[in-house]
């Protein structure tokens, strides 16, 4: 039976480096959402301004089809302003969909909250938040704690010749299977057995 040589160590921290590059990225996107989530609850008790629809469109995506671009302006203290977002949590088009299109045609008066101490921040519909970053969020941050509790136990096997423990047991069941299992730890056993 051919043996296996350890993983290279530097390959071994690449990974380590990749592993933690996607856990602070669904990080990231996890604490835009909580952002978003906390702008979107202070939004119902922002002032209101009289406002209009100046632009209620489709278009082109760079997916190759369409998406809905709503821009608004509204006054303040005297000074207009303008903003595209419809509601909080959208990644970069201010949460309008389809629907807005219909819902806020061009040229409509409206009513926007903006924030008193930003009045640049404002939103069309106040407490309402897209929950998409967390889930966006959510599974790279699992994936990868799933690959770090892997580089943990190839850690822990390979480079320090550890037993296994319950974590590392439940992290070969997961990538493996029973049969996987099975199969490294009668392997340990007969390591542990030979002289």
């Amino acid at each position: 039976m051919m043996k296996r040589s350890p993983p290279d160590p530097k390959v071994f921290l690449f990974v380590c480096f990749l592993v933690v590059a996607i856990g602070g990225c669904g990080l990231a996107l996890i604490c835009y959402g909580w952002i978003s989530l906390q702008k979107a609850r202070a939004s119902l008790d922002w002032p209101v301004a009289d406002g209009r629809i100046v632009t209620s469109r489709f278009v082109p995506d760079s997916d190759g089809g369409r998406k809905a671009k709503i821009e608004y302006v509204y006054t303040v203290d005297e000074r207009e302003h303008s903003s595209h977002v419809v509601m909080f949590g959208g990644l970069g088009d201010g949460g309008a969909r389809g629907i807005h299109v219909g819902r806020y045609p061009q040229g409509k008066s409206v009513s926007v909250s903006y924030d008193p101490d930003d009045v640049t921040t404002a939103v069309l519909e106040p407490g309402v938040e897209i929950h998409a970053t967390f889930f966006l969020g959510g599974y790279p941050l699992l994936a990868a704690t799933l690959l770090g509790l892997g580089l943990n136990t190839i850690h822990r096997l390979f480079f320090l010749k550890a037993m296994p423990n319950l974590i590392d047991k439940a992290v070969i069941f997961l990538f493996k299977g029973k049969a996987g299992l099975a199969k490294f730890e009668k392997r340990q056993r007969d390591r542990q057995d030979s002289p």
